[in-house]
């Protein structure tokens, strides 16, 4: 039996094998090349970007050439443990990593203080890497802050700490520091989350005065970027900063499988995006070693939109993984806190971008076994072919079966479904063979 993957045809007739993809896999590390990422960690990126600029909705170095930023979170030394200084950078040059996001919790324990921000400013500056400065008000890291979710709850307190890094951006000509002046709003829309960062923007470009990029958080834990900021017509408009969306993708949330098409893919046709947080599991507060429950195809299909290969080149998304070194996150780097062997993610991250395993990254993970990588289906249309008569079921991703259809050698398969991942199964004269699809 013809393997389902050369069976699977979207409206238009694309045919998508998985020797395609395995092709595009090999090329992928090439791709990058041309967006001037090179593993070597002694590059400077900041004297080979220069200071970053929006063209459109594309990130580009100060010539207005595309460029893609990627990297890894920094939390403070005893939380996070893995970054600890300047020297530990090299390491992350070594992956073709060029950017940290610093992490700056307002209160609760083992938190990173201003002058520490400060401290990774000038070892990023040194190291050749860019920096992100986040403003993480989330209460689920501290118990005394309040529920609502709402940055304005904290406006005076961000105007301050903006103002200071603000300041020490000035005053030493950094022109690798990004700001994040919100991350992960939630029950609040997007006008009131506007009207935060309008505040703040102005705060930050009254001082630094250079058209820095900033990042603003989205409504939904910043899921909501297409639905609620890209269609809408209430977009920040300013001539004084570089104004980029988040959005946030954890590949191993049942809730989150939807997000990469129906939120992620559809705001990188129309804003400036940078998914300042993903992973290939589960948000690593409620992530184990032991759960490590790893979605590698929608953590592959997630890079390629951000290669701008499903979606026409119209944008390539900078992003930062979460973690690091997160404690015992099962999609960490590492198995057991910081270095030593390598967890699952940390190998796939590693065999693809820094080389460090003689093995690929399917073998790594998952022995001989191939990957089934998704085909994209527009429309919910998607033609079968089979040599007889036999089933189609397609399956959610909780195993619920959502739609079967009896066929008779090549038929199209309709569905009224809602956009996002599913597993189709095809059962023929006694064969069985399985694919994924993502609808559109």
């Amino acid at each position: 039996m013809v393997p389902l993957s050369n069976k699977l045809q979207t409206k238009r007739t694309t045919q998508i094998t998985l020797m395609d993809i395995k092709r595009l896999l090999i090329l992928m590390p090439l791709i990058c090349a041309c967006l001037h990422i090179h593993a070597d960690n002694k590059v400077n990126y900041i004297e080979q970007f220069g200071r970053l600029q929006l063209v459109g909705n594309q990130l580009t170095d100060e010539n207005g050439d595309t460029i893609q930023l990627r990297g890894f979170n920094a939390f403070s030394p005893d939380y996070e443990n893995c970054m600890k200084s300047k020297e530990d950078l090299d390491d992350l040059r070594g992956m073709r990593m060029n950017c940290i996001r610093v992490v700056r919790q307002i209160s609760g324990e083992d938190i990173i203080s201003d002058e520490q921000v400060k401290q990774w400013m000038e070892w990023t500056n040194e190291a050749g890497l860019y920096c992100i400065i986040d403003w993480n008000f989330m209460n689920r890291y501290n118990k005394k802050m309040t529920d609502s979710g709402d940055p304005n709850d904290y406006i005076d307190e961000a105007a301050k700490f903006f103002h200071a890094m603000a300041q020490e951006v000035a005053d030493k000509q950094y022109k690798h520091i990004l700001y994040e002046i919100c991350n992960e709003p939630s029950h609040v829309n997007w006008e009131t989350i506007k009207k935060y960062a309008e505040a703040i923007i102005d705060t930050i470009t009254a001082i630094d005065t250079k058209k820095p990029i900033i990042i603003v958080g989205t409504p939904n834990w910043c899921q909501s970027i297409n639905s609620q900021v890209a269609q809408s017509d209430n977009k920040i408009t300013t001539d004084k900063a570089n104004i980029m969306y988040s959005f946030h993708f954890y590949a191993g949330e049942v809730a989150h499988m939807n997000l990469e098409s129906a939120e992620f893919h559809a705001a990188t046709m129309a804003v400036p995006v940078f998914a300042t947080e993903w992973n290939l599991g589960e948000v690593p507060e409620l992530s184990t070693a032991e759960s490590n429950n790893i979605n590698l195809e929608g953590g592959i299909l997630f890079l390629q939109d951000c290669l701008g290969l499903l979606n026409d080149r119209k944008q390539i998304v900078s992003w930062i993984y979460n973690a690091y070194g997160y404690g015992g996150n099962g999609a960490a780097m590492f198995k057991n806190g910081c270095g030593g062997e390598l967890s699952s993610a940390g190998r796939f991250l590693c065999d693809r971008y820094g080389g460090c395993s003689e093995k690929t990254d399917m073998e790594a993970i998952q022995g001989e076994q191939p990957i089934i990588y998704p085909t994209i289906v527009e429309e919910g249309r998607f033609t079968v072919s089979t040599p007889g008569k036999a089933t189609v079921s397609i399956y959610n991703v909780t195993g619920t079966l959502v739609q079967t259809k009896e066929i008779d050698g090549t038929s199209e398969i309709s569905t009224q479904l809602a956009p996002g991942l599913y597993n189709v199964q095809i059962v023929c004269e006694g064969y069985t063979d399985v694919a994924k699809i993502i609808i559109r």
